[in-house]
């Protein structure tokens, strides 16, 4: 059963973790060490890789949607204003580590939601109920980590819909000893009016939407079997 040290050394610099116990499903966030969903004392969500593509999810909140305790909004169509909320808390009382590291905003305290793409990500856990002993005091609602996703060979997708939406995602990756893989996507959307025609002050025009974004890793294999990666996310 190999094991990779889940814990961050590091901005961006990342030990991973990779483990599997008789199918049992791995965990790191609930107490920052690897144990199984059903060892863990807290209540924890896992969404993988292969959820998210059944899923067909075009955002992040028809991913999220499905998670118990969650609650989302969202002030229009894609790329408004989005917050998420565990059990009842504030939006800025959820901490969001990426590959281990916080991404909630300096300023606001919350993640803006609204520019992740689900074409990033390869795992999502979700820890509901406070772990400020852990974490800090950001973490009073839960933790939501998101692992951005790892190309494997060379992939090419592209989707369209409604409102002039279309989506480009290109993903190459590989490599043995020195791993490497590089995932970039852009989307595009002509959107709707995010007013209410009821309401007052209503303005008709279309609010779009665009997005491109970009993850890349890098792993070198070290003498004492253990990895080293640099990740980035935009």
């Amino acid at each position: 059963m190999p094991l990779r040290c889940p814990r961050p050394i590091a901005i961006g610099l990342l030990c991973v973790l990779s483990a599997s116990a008789a199918g049992a499903e791995i965990v790191v966030t609930a107490t920052r060490v690897a144990e199984t969903v059903d060892d863990s004392l807290a209540a924890v969500t896992v969404i993988t890789r292969d959820e998210i593509e059944r899923s067909q999810a075009r955002d992040i909140m028809d991913v999220m949607r499905r998670v118990p305790g969650v609650d989302l909004t969202r002030n229009g169509g894609p790329g408004t204003a989005t917050s998420l909320f565990l059990r009842g808390t504030n939006s800025d009382h959820v901490l969001v580590l990426i590959d281990g590291v916080r991404s909630s905003s300096a300023t606001v305290g919350s993640f803006a939601w609204e520019h992740l793409q689900p074409s990033q990500i390869e795992r999502i856990e979700v820890v509901r109920g406070p772990r400020a002993a852990f974490y800090g005091s950001d973490a009073i609602g839960g933790v939501v980590q998101i692992f951005t996703r790892q190309s494997q060979g060379s992939s090419v997708r592209v989707t369209a819909g409604s409102f002039e939406t279309r989506a480009l995602e290109v993903g190459v990756g590989g490599g043995a000893g020195i791993r490497y893989s590089l995932l970039a996507s852009r989307s595009e959307s002509d959107g709707f009016s995010a007013t209410n025609p009821n309401g007052l002050g209503f303005d008709p025009d279309e609010d779009g939407y665009e997005n491109t974004s970009l993850s890349a890793r890098w792993e070198i294999g070290l003498a004492t079997g253990a990895r080293l990666a640099f990740a980035l996310w935009h």
